[in-house]
Protein backbone atom coordinates (compact mmCIF):
# COMPACT_ATOMS: atom_id res chain seq x y z
CA UNK A 1 0.00 0.00 0.00
CA UNK A 2 1.33 3.44 -0.90
CA UNK A 3 2.04 5.97 1.81
CA UNK A 4 -0.34 8.52 0.28
CA UNK A 5 -3.19 5.98 0.34
CA UNK A 6 -2.47 5.32 4.00
CA UNK A 7 -2.66 9.04 4.76
CA UNK A 8 -5.97 9.31 2.93
CA UNK A 9 -7.35 6.37 4.88
CA UNK A 10 -6.23 7.93 8.16
CA UNK A 11 -7.88 11.22 7.22
CA UNK A 12 -11.08 9.41 6.24
CA UNK A 13 -11.10 7.56 9.57
CA UNK A 14 -10.43 10.76 11.48
CA UNK A 15 -13.20 12.54 9.56
CA UNK A 16 -15.64 9.76 10.46
CA UNK A 17 -14.66 10.08 14.13
CA UNK A 18 -15.11 13.84 14.33
CA UNK A 19 -18.37 13.73 12.37
CA UNK A 20 -19.71 11.03 14.71
CA UNK A 21 -18.69 13.15 17.71
CA UNK A 22 -20.44 16.26 16.37
CA UNK A 23 -23.54 14.26 15.44
CA UNK A 24 -23.83 13.11 19.08
CA UNK A 25 -24.26 16.75 20.12
CA UNK A 26 -26.17 17.87 17.00
CA UNK A 27 -27.94 14.77 15.59
CA UNK A 28 -29.17 16.38 12.36
CA UNK A 29 -26.04 18.40 11.57
CA UNK A 30 -24.96 18.67 7.97
CA UNK A 31 -22.50 20.57 5.79
CA UNK A 32 -23.58 23.55 3.71
CA UNK A 33 -21.71 25.87 1.37
CA UNK A 34 -22.07 29.63 0.98
CA UNK A 35 -21.83 31.70 -2.22
CA UNK A 36 -18.04 32.05 -1.78
CA UNK A 37 -17.76 28.24 -1.86
CA UNK A 38 -16.83 28.07 1.81
CA UNK A 39 -18.16 25.31 4.05
CA UNK A 40 -19.85 25.37 7.44
CA UNK A 41 -21.86 22.98 9.58
CA UNK A 42 -25.52 23.66 10.40
CA UNK A 43 -27.74 22.07 13.02
CA UNK A 44 -31.02 20.34 12.15
CA UNK A 45 -32.86 23.67 11.98
CA UNK A 46 -30.54 25.19 9.39
CA UNK A 47 -28.67 27.48 11.81
CA UNK A 48 -24.89 27.60 11.71
CA UNK A 49 -23.40 25.88 14.74
CA UNK A 50 -20.49 28.33 14.80
CA UNK A 51 -21.23 31.84 13.65
CA UNK A 52 -18.78 34.29 12.10
CA UNK A 53 -19.47 36.57 15.07
CA UNK A 54 -17.79 33.97 17.30
CA UNK A 55 -14.64 34.28 15.19
CA UNK A 56 -15.27 30.97 13.42
CA UNK A 57 -15.46 31.82 9.73
CA UNK A 58 -16.61 29.39 7.08
CA UNK A 59 -13.87 26.96 6.03
CA UNK A 60 -12.25 26.17 2.69
CA UNK A 61 -13.32 22.51 2.80
CA UNK A 62 -15.82 20.25 4.50
CA UNK A 63 -13.19 18.46 6.59
CA UNK A 64 -12.06 21.73 8.21
CA UNK A 65 -15.66 22.79 8.86
CA UNK A 66 -16.40 19.59 10.82
CA UNK A 67 -13.01 19.70 12.54
CA UNK A 68 -13.48 23.25 13.86
CA UNK A 69 -16.97 22.40 15.18
CA UNK A 70 -15.59 19.31 16.92
CA UNK A 71 -12.82 21.35 18.57
CA UNK A 72 -15.30 24.03 19.67
CA UNK A 73 -17.48 21.35 21.29
CA UNK A 74 -14.44 20.03 23.19
CA UNK A 75 -13.55 23.53 24.40
CA UNK A 76 -17.14 24.14 25.47
CA UNK A 77 -17.15 20.90 27.48
CA UNK A 78 -13.90 21.86 29.25
CA UNK A 79 -15.27 25.29 30.16
CA UNK A 80 -18.52 23.76 31.42
CA UNK A 81 -16.67 21.25 33.62
CA UNK A 82 -14.42 23.95 35.05
CA UNK A 83 -17.39 26.18 35.80
CA UNK A 84 -18.96 23.35 37.77
CA UNK A 85 -15.76 22.67 39.70
CA UNK A 86 -15.09 26.30 40.50
CA UNK A 87 -18.60 27.63 41.00
CA UNK A 88 -19.20 30.70 43.16
CA UNK A 89 -20.98 28.58 45.77
CA UNK A 90 -17.99 26.30 46.20
CA UNK A 91 -15.57 29.21 46.41
CA UNK A 92 -17.73 30.95 49.04
CA UNK A 93 -17.87 27.78 51.15
CA UNK A 94 -14.11 27.46 51.05
CA UNK A 95 -13.53 31.11 51.95
CA UNK A 96 -16.00 30.88 54.87
CA UNK A 97 -13.96 28.05 56.37
CA UNK A 98 -10.74 29.98 56.28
Amino acid sequence: MKAENLDIERLQDYFKQIKKSVLKKFPNAKTEMNSQKEFYVVDGSGYRILEDTLMYPAQKNSFDAWHIVNEAIKISQIIEKNNQRFSDDKICKISERG
